[in-house]
């Protein structure tokens, strides 16, 4: 129903203050809304509170979140955070529509105690939380609780030079969801990172030792199995690469080709259904597929090259990439969106083009090795010129990395240097269907942004 709210602001001391909100409503109904800020040089604390007076009862809730900065001589940060969330009613916070500093989700309160810290050689984190889905209607399966999570990341110095850096990293996860499923992890990694050689002939190489060790346990889960596991992972990956430099008139060029020579005596884990992509960018990374609990398994050649144009001012006009992996057998264990299955993968790449201060275009695609096909496509373009502003951007994925297909196009033009109106829409060209169109206007300045969108 319809209600009037007039807010109180109280400045308690220069570092404390109080904001108190009143809402009548026509029905007689009244809600009281208050937030309290206190700051001091290593603490900040933000309370909010509601409650809602009815005719058969009352409706509440109380946010609370306090961050402690705990001084330390041996550490650079060492803080300590205190989150409560909690409402009476599962659909108070949406149907209200109360706004507070703390959290802005009205279908999921977060409660936790977290500590991290961390210095030079060791970062640390230590946290435990408890989730609350406010969308669910079995009040037991609304709580997922982690009891706790854990990161250690630690810098290894041992007295003999390794000419490099060992790493050893460990997280674990207790967590409870669902009513009476559980999963348990812990995993221990142990990383070394070689220092760059230098050859006489101008090669450059490095070495990456990867060991990783995963111990599961769960009940009633579809993910981990009921009895303890515990499996080790072993990965080497060795990095050559031949870097070249050309000087002409006006320009500056430097092309490097590069390969990844990887083993491990493991064979991979079924990650057929994980989401994974290869693309320029993490293709000769030690831990490609970014997965926590396993790596990549047998043994793969990565070739690939890098190439930058610069002119003479350092300036940028021409960047590519590209890479391909060669394995001496088929992995259908190997994420099928990554098109690493094949004893030969996609060839993935891009290209960003920038001939001068008003054009840019940027191009990231995936063939299959035949260069039959192309399963990915992305193409921005952008374009400035005086106080008009626009980008063209068009996406095209195919066969087993996805069937997303559309054009979308953002049309701008400032006003002055506050005021900037802009048009977008997006086609998706699968459905045939346009997605969007805004239209906005925007003003900016130094401390304020504020829009307004149709």
């Amino acid at each position: 129903g319809n209600s009037l709210k007039i807010p109180y602001f109280n400045a308690l001391a220069d570092n404390k203050d109080f904001t108190f909100s009143p809402r009548i409503y026509f029905n007689n109904d009244v809600l009281i809304q208050n937030e309290y800020r206190h700051v001091e040089e290593n603490f900040n604390h933000v309370s909010d509170f509601s409650l809602k007076k009815l005719e058969g009862g009352s409706k509440s809730h109380i946010f609370s979140n306090t961050k402690i900065n705990l001084l330390s001589e041996d550490l650079f940060i060492s803080n300590l955070e205190i989150n409560l969330e909690k409402t009476s009613n599962d659909t108070y916070l949406k149907s209200e529509k109360l706004k507070n500093s703390i959290q802005n989700n009205p279908s999921l309160l977060n409660s936790f105690v977290k500590y991290e810290a961390f210095n030079d050689e060791t970062d640390f984190s230590l946290e435990i939380s408890s989730y609350e889905d406010l969308t669910k209607k079995k009040n037991s399966d609304k709580y997922q609780f982690i009891l706790p999570s854990f990161k250690l990341s630690k810098f290894l110095s041992p007295k003999t030079d390794f000419n490099g850096n060992l790493r050893y990293s460990a997280l674990g996860v207790s967590q409870k969801r669902d009513t009476n499923i559980t999963e348990n992890y812990l995993i221990n990694n142990f990383e070394y990172i070689s220092d760059r050689l230098l050859s006489y002939n101008g090669f450059v190489s490095s070495f990456d030792f990867l060991f990783k060790n995963v111990s599961k346990k769960g009940k009633n889960s579809s993910t981990y199995q009921n009895d303890f596991s515990n499996k080790n992972f072993l990965l080497t990956n060795y990095m050559l690469s031949f870097p070249l430099k050309k000087e002409k008139n006006n320009f500056r060029s430097n092309l490097s080709p590069k390969l990844s020579l990887r083993y491990s005596p493991f064979d991979s884990q079924n990650l057929i259904n994980s989401d994974r992509k290869i693309n320029n960018t993490n293709i000769f990374s030690t831990n490609r597929l970014g997965v926590t609990d396993s790596l990549e398994g047998g043994q793969s050649l990565t070739l690939g090259f890098d190439y930058n144009l610069f002119k003479n001012d350092d300036k940028r006009i021409l960047s590519s990439s590209l890479g391909q992996i060669f394995r001496d057998k088929n992995d259908y264990k190997l994420p099928t969106t990554s098109k690493m299955q094949n004893r030969s993968s996609d060839i993935v790449g891009q290209i960003i083009f920038t001939p001068n201060d008003i054009f840019e275009i940027n191009y990231d695609y995936s063939a299959d090795n035949n260069l039959d096909t192309m399963n990915y496509n992305f193409l921005e373009t952008k374009l400035k010129i005086n106080n008009f502003v626009a980008s063209f951007d068009f996406l095209e994925e195919n066969n087993e990395i996805g069937s997303d297909s559309y054009f979308s196009r953002d049309i701008g033009y400032k006003l002055d240097q506050n005021n900037m109106v802009s048009y977008s829409t997006r086609r998706n060209r699968k459905t045939d269907l346009t997605e969007y169109y805004n239209l906005i206007y925007q003003y900016q300045n130094d401390c304020l942004v504020a829009a307004i969108e149709y």
